[in-house]
């Protein structure tokens, strides 16, 4: 690949990984910042639903309050007059309130009257079950200690969810004592949430926070719910949710509240992104392109010229050719740099071609000295090991292979502690201890059985430049068994001498002290006049 292509290459490279780090780094900022703007927006909305659905709760609140600090209900419960029913408790009572239940109660807990209706359908219906069993003195909604007590919440039941506001009974002044209590009940159904999305002007949905079949974004949701009071996730690329939990009057959660909006801030962020990509490849372009004019007009012709240059003596062999190098820049200084490069090159030839005849010769010198060396290890009977410093055998030679302790497989690679006795092995580390002391050669004596027999062996240790170590065995069996036989036969020489001295100092007849010393000398193999020295 020629310089221009790999210059063109690096340009083309380095736009594309600065374009796609632009790109990354201003997404991943606009992506976060404007993630965390519409974090806020939507936690922002999740309230306003939150705040819509209070507010619904609050305004049954007020109606709760109109029926209940009222002297004509203050005087039905105690009386149950039918002319109290007759003339406000009709069939559109409910209706015309946009309530679903109406239960007045007394102090006891008992229920007085109650009307209730189910949306869709016309007509009086039976007070819910789950409502009713609620009804007693220990619900939320029915502790009313003062006379301005209002309670209010969400009660979940078979038919759905139900919106209930409280109030004590009193006069129309407020005065009491209070003589029961007026309930109030709302399903939330979908015409109510659908309500409650056009009067916030939100993408507002509620799911039941129980039971089974939930989205799976609202089951995420939930559990984060237990301890955050609002969470959002991503259900889309498109979209961004947020998420409130609606508890029920006894403080179990019951609804998930939802809000979901476009990711339009996202979808700006990303199109500014991708804008500023595109302005900043083209300026990126353009740059390139002068800057690779430039390059090819003032190094890279020059470089090509250089290179074919070099080439061309490359090829003929010359190195008393030189280079046109005209100039004062750097380019021409490199031509006058391979000039003087070329210059003590020729020289450095020269050189070579002497060391190289040299050379020859040492070859040839250590060639013969190597196979003299080899013929003197296969001449001589001792053992040659190669070994490492730990013990580790590396490499043999045996003149004698019937002294050799086990067979090569056995020993090779392996440790003299592993192959040898004990005792030998504690001579050998003894030796290279000595050796580490600073001595040139280390030597010790061991015996071993081989064949049924006992031999012994002289070992003499020797360092290499590399830290190996030479280890020379040679079996010293017969020198042994010689120097013990002179040794013996010196003792028993020195013990006829002492015999003769001892018979001619006990003044014995010559002639039988002669035939005694003769007899011991034949015994002995010593001459008689040997012993009468």
């Amino acid at each position: 690949m020629s310089l221009r292509t790999r210059v063109l290459l690096v340009f083309l490279l380095m736009t594309a990984v600065l374009a796609a780090a632009l790109y990354g780094v201003s997404k991943a900022v606009l992506t976060s910042r404007l993630g965390a703007l519409e974090s806020q927006a939507v936690l922002k909305d999740v309230e306003r639903g939150l705040k819509s659905y209070e507010a619904n709760l609050d305004q049954l609140g007020v109606l709760v309050h109109d029926w209940s600090a009222w002297d004509d209900t203050y005087a039905f419960v105690a009386d149950r007059n039918e002319q109290y029913v007759r003339s406000n408790l009709t069939g559109s009572t409910c209706e015309n309130l946009r309530i679903h239940c109406l239960v007045f109660l007394s102090v006891t807990g008992e229920i007085v009257y109650e009307h209730c209706h189910e949306p869709g359908w016309e007509g009086t219906v039976p007070l819910p079950p789950e409502l009713a069993r609620e009804l007693s003195p220990k619900f939320p909604l029915l502790d009313l200690p003062d006379p301005d007590s209002c309670r209010k919440g969400l009660l979940m039941l078979p038919e759905g969810p139900m919106m209930l506001a409280a109030r004590p009974i009193l006069t129309s002044e407020e005065q009491g004592p209070a003589r029961g209590a007026v309930l109030m009940g709302r399903y939330l159904d979908e015409p109510q949430v659908r309500a409650l999305a056009d009067l916030a002007q939100l993408d507002l949905t509620v799911v039941p926070a129980r039971g089974k079949g939930l989205p799976p974004d609202v089951a995420k949701a939930l559990a984060r719910l237990e301890q955050e009071p609002f969470t959002h996730h991503l259900p889309g690329g498109d979209s961004v949710a947020g998420y409130a939990m609606i508890r029920d009057v006894h403080g179990a959660p019951a609804l998930c509240l939802r809000v979901i909006q476009p990711r339009t801030l996202y979808s700006r962020g990303l199109e500014t992104a991708q804008y500023l990509l595109l302005a900043f490849v083209t300026a990126n372009i353009v740059f390139c392109a002068f800057l690779f004019v430039f390059l090819e007009r003032n190094l890279l012709r020059r470089l090509m010229g250089l290179s074919h240059q070099v080439s061309r003596i490359g090829s003929e062999a010359n190195l008393g050719a030189r280079l046109s190098a005209a100039g004062r820049d750097e380019i021409a200084s490199l031509g006058q740099s391979i000039n003087a490069m070329l210059e003590k090159l020729e020289v450095s030839q020269d050189r070579i071609k002497t060391s190289e005849e040299q050379s020859k010769r040492l070859a040839d010198a250590a060639h013969l000295s190597l196979s003299e060396l080899q013929a003197l290890l296969h001449a001589l009977p001792d053992l040659y090991f190669r070994l490492e410093r730990d013990g580790t055998i590396l490499d043999y030679h045996a003149g004698q292979q019937a002294d050799l302790y086990a067979q090569p497989e056995a020993f090779l690679g392996r440790r003299i502690s592993e192959v040898l006795p004990q005792e030998v092995a504690l001579q050998f580390e003894e030796g290279v201890r000595t050796l580490e002391r600073g001595e040139p050669l280390s030597t010790y004596e061991y015996a071993l059985d081989l064949a049924g027999a006992r031999n012994r062996f002289e070992c003499r240790l020797s360092c290499l430049h590399n830290g190996q170590i030479i280890a020379v065995v040679r079996n010293i069996t017969a020198r042994k068994a010689s120097e013990e036989a002179l040794s013996m036969r010196e003792r028993y020489l020195e013990a006829l001498v002492e015999i003769q001295r001892k018979l001619l100092a006990s003044r014995c007849d010559p002639e039988e002290c002669g035939e005694v010393l003769s007899l011991l000398g034949l015994a002995a193999g010593a001459h008689r006049a040997l012993l009468l020295q």
